[in-house]
């Protein structure tokens, strides 16, 4: 197993750990809610001004679409991107 192995599986499972801590922590209060953690609520908006300035538009919203997408999603989809790309690109 190499690292690039070792750091896809640790996304696919981050992204289900949160999912699953997410899921219950909604779960467990009087009413039944479920709130997804961005990378915004995780990090200052400040460190997100720059995509305010990015000059070509398309970048922008891809950048502010990453930014606003619920981690767990952006976990698994890093895990696959990763799992394509190993398969892809691996040594055979």
């Amino acid at each position: 197993m190499t690292k690039f192995s070792l750091i896809e599986i640790l996304a696919i499972i981050g992204g289900g750990v949160m999912l699953g801590f997410q899921t219950l922590s909604g779960v467990m209060g009087h009413e039944v809610k479920f709130e997804s953690l961005k990378l915004v609520n995780i990090l200052d908006e400040k460190y997100f001004a720059w995509i305010d300035t990015v000059s070509f538009y398309g970048l922008e919203r891809i950048a502010e679409f990453i930014v606003s997408m619920p981690l767990y999603i952006l976990l698994f989809c890093f895990g696959g991107l990763l799992l394509m790309l190993s398969y892809l690109f691996g040594k055979k």
